[in-house]
């Protein structure tokens, strides 16, 4: 009948698995349908994907977007015995319209598949069915389907005492603990730090050895290595399936104000990226405005607002802004000449691929830096705290302005034969407007 849950860990650890989910099937969680996995992909950030692109759907509901986007997966399914069949086709499909997330094609061209226990006109509807997913370190996912008349279906049908993330529950693992309540754990160790009062400057190696850090951007680095944060193997969060996103303001006391980078995705299309940053620099740039021997291509860039200094709009073809309704999942976002030239585009595929990474659950937390007598860093014991948030939520917010593209790309000795470039591509928000991408946005006092 399967292994025990003592075993199908034992197995899953084998293969590199660090964290292991399970889902509680529903009748309608087979083949056919589809199991629900979801509202938005920004609630499974924990599940690793390959690419993500968009496709119009086949649906002929009415008055529904015509629109999906499926993200690939590394996925296998583990024999009762301990072996692996890959899974190629498997993909995770999001339907923005409804909004859901289903997980497809997880049997398609499988050799050796949970077929019967899916099929909905064998044991598909089947009550009490159990689907683990085990996550590797390496961004594989590993699967494995309990029978309802299993020791280990058994077993979970009696007891309710994992952690829940989402419709998945988590069961500890020989790697690490899944705590009960992440949301302490969260707040006890940014209470530590902020305790702490001035922090040196550092950074944290991927061997976790801490090394000082003399750049002014070092806040994010300390905040990380506070946290033991050290760089894995595929994007996920930063801690306890939290985001940790530090930014700086003048007063901790009042922390208001404050640009805060959400993501830093580099645009995959338009002039940028068939031409390269140099060429790219050397047409939309402009000149340092301190008289330095610099080209500049900075500032904020808003949807529908020409910048002043590059001459360039931000456009959302494909998005309908009175309905924040995603129209062409082909499209994206494209930052323009008057001529209509794309500058550089990004897909709303990656977009939702950068966003859906880190940001289901995230804490944004104030900091302020001294350099006398050395570089450091404080954090305040006022923090926000932000879950739940989807596509429509982002791109609505970009359409409004309230997002912005806020670039940071320079070229140092423009005059000379040796050019040094400097890139950052930035979407960014300020502080008092976070609240707008989340449904739940909460401002915790640490120190109370």
């Amino acid at each position: 009948m399967g292994p025990d849950l003592a075993t199908l860990k034992k197995m899953m650890s084998d293969h590199g698995v660090q964290r292991l989910l399970f889902k509680r099937l529903s009748p309608n969680d087979n083949s056919k349908n589809q199991p629900y996995f979801g509202p938005d992909l920004t609630s499974l950030g924990f599940i690793p994907t390959g690419e993500i692109r968009g496709t119009p759907t086949t649906s002929d509901k009415p008055k529904k977007s015509q629109v999906k986007f499926l993200a690939s997966l590394d996925f296998y399914w583990l024999g009762d015995e301990g072996e692996l069949a890959s899974a190629p086709n498997a993909k995770l499909i999001f339907y923005p319209q409804y909004p859901e997330v289903r997980f497809s094609g997880f049997l398609l061209g499988c050799a050796s598949g949970p077929n019967e226990l899916m099929d909905p006109k064998k044991r598909g509807r089947e009550e009490g069915r159990i689907l683990f997913l085990g996550i590797s370190q390496d961004g594989r996912i590993i699967g494995y389907l309990a029978p309802a008349d299993s020791e280990i279906a058994r077993y979970l049908t009696g007891t309710w005492d994992f952690a829940s993330i989402g419709v998945f529950e988590e069961v500890p693992t020989v790697y690490a603990a899944a705590p009960s309540d992440s949301r302490s754990e969260l707040l006890r160790e940014l209470r530590r730090i902020s305790a702490k009062g001035w922090i040196d400057s550092k950074r944290l190696k991927a061997d976790g050895s801490t090394i000082a850090y003399s750049a002014p951007n070092g806040g994010g680095f300390t905040l990380e290595a506070e946290f033991g944060i050290t760089p894995n193997g595929y994007s996920e969060p930063d801690f306890l399936g939290w985001e940790l996103k530090q930014y700086a303001v003048r007063n901790l006391d009042k922390p208001s104000g404050g640009r805060v980078t959400l993501m830093t995705p580099e645009p995959n299309g338009g002039f940028y990226k068939d031409r390269g940053v140099e060429e790219f620099l050397l047409k939309f740039g402009y000149a340092d405005t301190k008289g330095r021997d610099r080209l500049n291509f900075c500032g904020t860039h808003k949807a529908g607002v020409k910048h002043q200094r590059t001459g360039l709009t931000l456009s959302m073809p494909g998005f309908d802004e009175e309905n924040t309704k995603l129209i062409d999942p082909s499209s994206g976002l494209f930052l323009v000449n008057d001529d209509g030239e794309p500058a550089a585009t990004w897909s709303y595929a990656s977009i939702l691929d950068h966003w859906k990474r880190k940001h289901a659950q995230a804490a944004y937390v104030p900091s302020t830096r001294r350099r006398d007598p050395k570089l450091q860093y404080r954090f305040s014991s006022n923090v926000d705290l932000g879950t739940g948030t989807g596509m429509s939520r982002l791109l609505g917010a970009i359409s409004s302005g309230t997002v912005f593209y806020d670039p940071g790309i320079i070229m140092k000795d423009a005059s000379g034969s040796r050019r040094p470039i400097k890139r950052r591509s930035q979407f960014r928000v300020t502080a008092p407007n976070l609240h707008t991408l989340y449904e739940l946005f909460e401002r915790v006092v640490l120190d109370e």
